[in-house]
């Protein structure tokens, strides 16, 4: 015997409306939605509330979005009224792109043009650096060689007796 106490108490109704629980666990809860009407009223009651939390925590949208949906929803009607019309007159017409789909031209976006100049002036900055240590490295070998052959020499050299 089911305690049906026990099953809303678990979180199986948060679950179910949330949509988090699994495909095993919403089975078994429509079935048992059927069988026991306190399942029904815990679904609805939680339901309600979280549509209520919902509408206390909205916000208004901007003014503007209602006067641009109106404006979309006008223009719509307006252009329906005048496909209907010129029904007859656009079957004779053959329409031509304006755009040719087989372009050359590769179409990149905005932040992608600003990302490929970083990339280039990080790249100058690169190679400076590397043709830097570079000739610094060399420097060093020569200055090193030199020493070299300074302390052969004086190993070498003979001594005053």
């Amino acid at each position: 015997m089911l305690n049906i106490e026990e099953y809303i108490s678990s979180g199986i109704v948060e679950s179910y409306v949330l949509g988090i629980s699994d495909e095993k666990e919403n089975l078994e809860f429509e079935r048992f939605l059927f069988a026991y009407p306190q399942l029904q009223t815990a679904l609805q009651k939680f339901e309600l509330e979280l549509e209520n939390q919902m509408k206390a925590n909205a916000f208004p949208p901007p003014a503007r979005v209602w006067n641009d949906v109106q404006m979309k929803i006008e223009f719509g009607e307006f252009r329906s009224k005048f496909n209907r019309s010129n029904e007859g007159e656009r079957a004779s017409e053959t329409v031509i792109p304006i755009v040719s789909e087989s372009t050359n031209q590769l179409k990149v976006h905005k932040n992608f043009r600003y990302a490929f100049i970083a990339l280039v002036v990080l790249s100058k900055v690169f190679l400076y650096f590397a043709i830097y240590y570079y000739l610094l490295y060399k420097d060093e070998l020569r200055q090193k060689e030199r020493l070299q052959h300074q302390i052969q020499q004086t190993i070498t050299a003979p001594k005053p007796s």
